[in-house]
């Protein structure tokens, strides 16, 4: 005999109904939500509420609480050092923008000994108005040629591959 199996709401596929069991007071419930998509669903709020409550209410064990609690603030640091590094490459790009203004044209950030920049800016917005035309020109000028034939990806070689596949029946030899 199979065991009775579920669909999970969550992930949509088709599981053993064990993996739907929950016991509350000396009863077994099930969930709409397989034990992979509940644990994802506890994890999905970051202030860890959801995984305190469900450990009160009896849902989860209090070592697998402790287990989910250390995932999430595994993901919360790696969360927060993507987002620093982020923050990190945004403030290099001004950094550099700023020394390349310096260089190039002589403009600073406006300090109380530095005289009237307007010249120096002008010169910029000029340099810059000249470029922006000159990408304008080149995007004017292939606007209606038909881009370059891209390499085919992976996913379409196997899929070209498949229809080949399907296309000779290999019983019929003529």
């Amino acid at each position: 005999m199979t065991p009775p199996k579920h669909t999970c709401v969550g992930c949509g596929q088709i599981k053993a109904q064990t993996q739907f069991y929950w016991y509350k007071k000396q009863r077994t419930v099930l969930r709409n939500l397989c034990r992979k998509c509940y644990a994802a669903w506890l994890l999905s709020d970051t202030s860890g509420k959801r995984i305190t409550n469900a450990a009160s209410r009896g849902e989860i064990t209090e070592i697998h609480a402790d287990a989910m609690r250390v995932t999430l603030s595994n993901t919360r640091a790696a969360t927060n050092e993507q987002r620093k590094a982020k923050l990190r490459d945004l403030a290099t790009k001004q950094h550099e923008h700023r020394r390349f203004l310096e260089e190039r044209y002589g403009i600073r950030p406006a300090t109380p000994n530095v005289a009237d920049q307007a010249e120096r800016r002008a010169r910029y917005e000029a340099d810059t108005a000249r470029e922006q035309a000159r990408r304008d020109k080149i995007s004017a000028v292939l606007k209606d040629r038909p881009r370059a034939p891209r390499a085919p990806s992976a996913a379409d070689r196997l899929a070209a591959a498949a229809r080949e596949r399907s296309l000779s029946d290999p019983l019929s030899n003529e």
